[in-house]
């Protein structure tokens, strides 16, 4: 296959769990509905969106050892078989319970595909050493990959990230749709505009990889990071509640964040050429278990204000930005150049 289809299909494979999160993210301040149609609360609105986070983490640690050892093709090919039933049947629940049951199994449908298509990239840009060894120690992978530092400081500057961007999809749709009064379809004009400088991040990227490497690049990220984090507070102290004094920060934030992922995901899988899933599947559970703990709390706190989203995701600027000018610097640079470094520049 060519370059431009190469990096298509693992586009779109990629896509599935912004896809699978993000779609139905305007549904959820609706409470009257769910109310009169599901008998649903807040909190059980919201454990729609956790179980599928939770499914997902504990589903990556087993798709990326097996990927490993059985090769990424059945792996990926049985996910994929599951998620279009298992995205019907949410569909087609008739009880908030039967819900939060249908959206797990997305949850763990999509893990294949993310963890695969992270795998293939490591696969396909970075040659490895010969024929690709088959996995045999699960075990013994898992603690040869958490034990290497620059895969400790790859998968903290991507959880502590992905931690803020996953209390703006939870928490931002209860923010501009019930506090701040903005329609659905405004709000869905909101998370595409989100999302736009979430790619502007990733071109700024390329630029910052071309001529700072990797931990000039992550460094410089943190700066926007930091300054969208602490944006978010200092406007919501201050009392101005808008929505593009919480618009703006969060742009910022998103194209920080468009810097640290595939520079964090670079570190995470970058010395493993043979264990490409079994690291990405370990970083992938690292984001999950900080977007579960993101989660909870905003299920704890949400109280009609705009201060549970914004101080949290404050808090994870603050992280990111001490990860990226700590830990990467000291380990963040791969012994070899990885490929969602090289990824960027194929599209």
């Amino acid at each position: 296959m060519s370059g431009a289809l190469v990096v298509t299909l693992l586009t779109l494979l990629l896509g599935i769990q912004p896809v699978t999160t993000d779609l139905y993210l305007p549904a959820l301040p609706a409470l009257p509905t769910l109310q009169l149609q599901l008998g649903a609360s807040v909190a059980a609105a919201q454990a729609t969106l956790s179980v599928l986070i939770i499914c997902f983490g504990f589903s990556q640690l087993l798709c990326g050892p097996l990927s490993d050892r059985f090769g990424r093709r059945p792996v990926l090919l049985a996910g994929l078989a599951l998620y279009t039933p298992a995205a019907i049947g949410a569909a087609d629940a008739s009880s908030i319970a039967g819900l939060i049951a249908w959206r797990g199994l997305p949850g763990v449908a999509m893990a294949p595909a993310v963890t695969c298509g992270r795998g293939i990239v490591r696969d396909l840009f970075e040659p490895a050493e010969g024929a690709r060894v088959m996995s045999r120690a699960l075990t013994g992978n898992w603690r040869s990959v958490v034990g290497d530092a620059t895969f400790r400081a790859g998968a903290a500057v991507s959880a502590f990230s992905f931690g803020g961007v996953f209390c703006m999809l939870a928490g931002s749709s209860f923010v501009f749709i019930r506090v701040l009064g903005v329609g659905r379809a405004e709000f869905g004009a909101i998370l595409a505009s989100i999302s736009v400088a979430y790619i502007v991040g990733t071109f700024l990227c390329r630029r910052l990889l071309r001529r700072h490497g990797l931990r000039g690049a992550v460094a410089r990220g943190a700066c926007f990071s930091l300054a969208g984090g602490a944006g978010l507070v200092a406007f919501s102290v201050a009392g101005v509640h808008t929505v593009w004094t919480i618009l703006l920060p969060q742009y910022l934030y998103a194209i920080g964040h468009g810097i640290h992922q595939p520079c964090g995901q670079a570190g995470a899988v970058g010395p493993f050429p043979e264990e490409a899933g079994t690291a990405a599947s370990l970083s992938g559970f690292a984001m999950t278990v900080t977007a579960l703990a993101a989660g909870l709390w905003l299920d704890l706190t949400l109280d009609g204000t705009v201060f549970p989203m914004t101080f949290a995701i404050g808090a994870f600027s603050v992280a990111v930005a001490l990860v990226a000018w700590t830990l990467v610097q000291r380990h963040g640079e791969p012994a070899r150049t990885a490929p969602l470094v090289a990824l960027p520049r194929l599209a």
